[in-house]
């Protein structure tokens, strides 16, 4: 018990909001949602905007890259978007980040690329032609590749870079683990096949002097959140979370994390 105390302790005297760090938001669709979307994926369009411009007008917004967090500010809170899955619905809302000048990274699975609901290789690459639009790699079945066998992880993480680097005709450095599912070895072999960084599932901030390349903090962002919530999970109320995370690997009951 003395660590969990030791962490509510840490988490309440940071009640306030954490002062500092790079929070990485995890969006999936942008709309008015789809059949099965009970866990709210799916955030309405209006709400989106709102949230835009709380981010333009109370944040500092850096790109997801090896540079863009290295030169991230360490005396106030940053922030980063991304999206996973590479939703058809996320083409027009890209104008708005555009419009509001953030930058953003879509994480495409690539054997959807061109399917109904997803993004066709004609607008991921005129996406990519805007500089603040960085793809990245979700695998390329959307398994999970933290309990897939050694060589099958290997093939998802090479062929799914490939196989977008052919469609948007630019480098892919950076990806997400599909449903945050990842282990050690994950996480080298993601290194072996030229990522230079990934994000996961796991809630929180990233400290911009301890940064975890491979495994990379993000917080989800769900339709029932109000605006007020939305400004709470960037602030860090929510961080408690990423503690539960962490149980739940130890006890082996997460799909996100696996050793």
């Amino acid at each position: 018990m003395r660590g969990l105390g030791a962490y509510v302790a840490r988490a309440t005297s940071g009640i306030a909001g954490a002062p500092h760090g790079i929070r990485i938001l995890m969006y999936h669709s942008i709309g008015d949602g789809f059949a099965g979307d009970s866990y709210g994926l799916s955030v309405k369009k209006n709400q989106f905007i709102s949230q835009v411009k709380l981010i333009k007008a109370n944040f500092s917004t850096i790109p997801i890259t090896r540079q863009g967090l290295d030169s991230a500010p360490r005396d106030r809170l940053c922030v980063g978007v991304t999206f996973d899955d590479g939703f058809a619905d996320n083409f027009e809302p890209a104008q708005i980040l555009f419009d509001a000048e953030i930058p953003f990274s879509i994480y495409v699975v690539a054997s959807f690329i061109g399917k109904p609901r997803y993004l066709s290789g004609s607008q991921i690459r005129e996406l990519a032609a805007n500089k603040n639009c960085l793809f990245g790699a979700h695998g390329e079945s959307h398994e999970k590749l933290g309990l897939m066998p050694l060589d099958q992880q290997k093939k998802e993480l090479e062929s799914s870079r490939k196989m977008l680097e052919d469609v948007s005709g630019s480098p892919v450095l950076t990806m997400s683990y599909p449903h945050g599912c990842l282990s050690q070895t994950t996480m080298r072999l993601a290194a072996s096949a030229g990522y230079e960084l990934a994000a996961s599932s796991r809630p929180g901030v990233n400290r911009a002097s301890a940064l975890d390349w491979y495994h990379l903090r993000r917080t989800e962002v769900q339709s029932h959140d109000t605006l007020s919530q939305f400004e709470e999970k960037i602030r860090g109320y929510y961080d408690y979370l990423g503690y539960v995370y962490t149980l739940r690997y130890r006890a082996g009951k997460s799909g996100q994390y696996v050793k």
